[in-house]
């Protein structure tokens, strides 16, 4: 008794009762006391749950990474094949694993059946509990295979209890005492129902705990399940780290067989045994199990996308340094510290950036100087950082900063950066910020879904410079969350592309990203785009912006410099009009030629004064609304136009090449 009062006291972490326990009883007695034969069942079954809850599940001991690992830091995560457990532990650990050698038997046996699960208990502590930060079991996987067939035909084990007769004939007396054979009020029968009640209730109870073991036997096959998982990942891992080539996904597989070659043969035969009681506690676990087993390509499949292949040095050295840099910012107070978080959110939009990184980039002095001074800034002198960010290909670095969590930080100082009225610090925070979600998007698909949750607090800073470029940097070439977009957003967009006093032509290259995404017109994006421009047109907003003649054109070319400018939004509503008219009817295409007549578009081609840049769109607009258009009927009308442009196609294609 007073054995399981310490362990309950331990219960839960307790530290405090289990240092007074650990005094009163050490691990090393409570170590021999278990390994002592013909102790008592009682005795043993209390032992085993004070070493559990005093010595495995307690103090510094840590479960062993199964859910979320990140395979990067090679010296760290991947186990020490020379780590072995305390001998006190390696004690009891062999005795339980000898024990649970007569699990079948064990379940046979009614009065055995508390201590079958309470060294189960232990059992699985044992494989899911290791020292903190060794990444490995106190029962490693090779100690507990041989227990796996023996589980397995544990499972099989019927509950004969349940099926049959009770010999003290409970079921007889009740009947007989309810039908009236004995005399009503008899003490006798009054003894002998009490007697039988008494007899059904202990049946029901070892019944009970009957599941109750089965179902952690199905938790420990769960986990031994989990600790393959573990040891392919981490053998996966370490062929990136040597630069050897992965293992084909087939022979990956083949590794996990060790678990599931036992289950697989003999789960489908033991489904209708675990079915048949319809009892909970077994039914869940069970069932767990065997979709674990069945989906085993999946799961493993799963695992091995939690690995991050760092191939080379420069890939560790810049996953620190990001690292370095997002924790500095995750102890920034934004309201006291804006400068020091610009910094920060610089350094991170550099260390993303898209163009290549040259000998200029100073995220090194950034991190050192807003980082502690301690022993953590060592090792990142300014060359070799500079290498590793150079070397490191743009997606990889991508990749580790989602992994890293840094958009989260981002997003978070966006929402809490004011909408209106910014300083100049807030203000070059903002810019930071949104040029870093340009970069983090760029023609990724797994960041651009992440960001797309968040799309609402970047809705809000389109009027920002860089505000546009990031949204469309979302959208690029992601056709799925093309789909996901509806009229009111769209609507919202062109808006804003004629809120001010001039339009704003990187609102029209957003939607131009939004119907060709990858090469492929996105239909549903095309015609809610469509449909907008025109509704602006009609309720009249200047959302068209056309030139009267090829004079005008060279006019406003010779005056205009830049890429926001009147011509820029003219070239790229006319880019943006004839991808409306791709893959569409001819009804559609009529339309869009209301709006810029056959005969203006031929004259600018063949204006000789006008550069080919400027002419392209024209040409791409001809090609589709008109040329592609099998009901355009008007050839006769603009065949000396056409002709004309054609005589001068030769020169201009002679100097795009040059």
């Amino acid at each position: 008794a007073s054995m399981e009062l310490f362990a309950e006291l331990c219960r839960g972490r307790n530290e405090n009762c289990r240092k007074h326990v650990e005094r009163f009883i050490p691990q090393r007695i409570v170590a021999d006391l278990i390994t002592t034969p013909n102790l008592s069942d009682e005795l043993l079954a209390a032992f085993f749950s004070l070493y559990t809850s005093a010595h495995v599940d307690a103090g510094t001991n840590a479960p062993v990474c199964i859910a979320s690992r990140a395979k990067i830091n090679s010296m760290s995560v991947v186990p020490n094949p020379q780590w072995v457990a305390a001998p006190e532990l390696q004690k009891v650990m062999m005795f339980v694993c000898n024990f649970l050698k007569d699990t079948p038997s064990l379940l046979k046996t009614d009065g055995r059946l508390e201590l079958l699960h309470r060294a189960l208990g232990l059992f699985k502590a044992l494989v899911t509990f290791g020292h903190a930060g060794s990444h490995q079991p106190f029962c490693t996987l090779d100690t507990a295979m041989p227990l796996v067939p023996v589980f397995v035909e544990a499972l099989q084990v019927r509950n004969a209890a349940h099926n049959k007769k009770n010999d003290s004939g409970a079921d007889s007396v009740i009947n007989k005492r309810m039908s009236g054979e004995w005399s009503i009020g008899g003490i006798a029968a009054a003894s002998a129902v009490a007697t039988a009640l008494d007899a059904m209730k202990a049946s029901n109870e070892r019944s009970q705990l009957f599941y109750t073991c089965k179902a952690a036997i199905c938790d420990v096959l769960n986990k031994l399940v989990d600790l393959q998982n573990v040891r392919v990942s981490d053998g996966v891992f370490v062929a990136y780290r040597r630069g050897e080539s992965p293992p084909q996904f087939s022979s990956v597989t083949s590794y996990v067989g060790g678990v599931r070659e036992h289950l697989v043969k003999d789960l489908l035969s033991i489904l209708p045994l675990c079915m048949e009681q319809k009892v909970p506690t077994l039914v869940q676990p069970f069932l767990k199990l065997l979709f674990r087993v069945f989906g085993a390509k999946f799961d493993l499949y799963c695992e091995l996308q939690r690995i991050i292949a760092l191939t080379s040095e420069q890939s560790v050295r810049f996953y620190q340094q990001a690292q370095l840099v997002i924790s500095g910012l995750r102890n920034t107070q934004l309201d006291s510290s804006v400068t020091r978080a610009s910094r920060l959110v610089g350094t991170l939009a550099r260390m993303c950036s898209i163009a290549k990184v040259t000998k200029s980039y100073d995220s090194v002095h950034t991190c050192q100087s807003l980082a502690p001074q301690s022993d953590s800034n060592e090792g990142f002198p300014e060359d070799a950082c500079n290498a590793c960010v150079v070397q490191v290909e743009l997606s990889q670095r991508q990749q580790i900063l989602g992994h890293l969590g840094s958009h989260k930080y981002i997003m978070d100082v966006l929402k809490r950066l004011p909408l209106y009225s910014l300083g100049e610090d807030q203000y070059e925070l903002l810019v930071m910020c949104l040029s870093y979600v340009e970069s983090f998007c760029y023609r990724n698909k797994t960041n651009q879904i992440i960001i797309a949750r968040n799309v609402d607090v970047l809705m809000q800073r389109l009027g920002n410079p860089g505000g546009v470029a990031a949204l469309s940097a979302i959208y690029r070439d992601n056709y799925q969350l093309c789909l996901d977009l509806n009229h009111s957003t769209i609507s919202t967009f062109c808006e804003l592309m004629v809120a001010g006093e001039f339009p704003r032509p990187e609102f029209m290259r957003l939607l131009k990203n939004l119907i060709s995404v990858n090469g492929r017109i996105c239909t549903h994006t095309q015609a809610m785009i469509l449909r907008c421009l025109f509704e602006k047109h009609h309720n009249g907003d200047p959302i068209f912006w056309f030139y009267s003649s090829p004079d005008k054109c060279f006019e406003v070319l010779e005056h205009e410099s830049g890429a926001d400018g009147e011509v820029h939004y003219h070239l790229e509503l006319i880019d943006c009009l004839q991808l409306c008219a791709q893959q569409r009817d001819s009804d559609i295409r009529g339309r869009i030629r209301t709006l810029l007549s056959q005969d203006l578009t031929l004259d600018i081609l063949a204006d000789k004064r006008l550069p080919p840049r400027f002419k392209c769109p024209y040409v791409r607009f001809f090609q589709h609304v008109c040329a592609e258009d099998p009901a355009y009927n008007k050839w006769d009308r603009v065949a000396a136009s056409l002709l004309q442009w054609l005589r001068t196609l030769v020169t201009e294609m002679q100097t795009l090449y040059q």
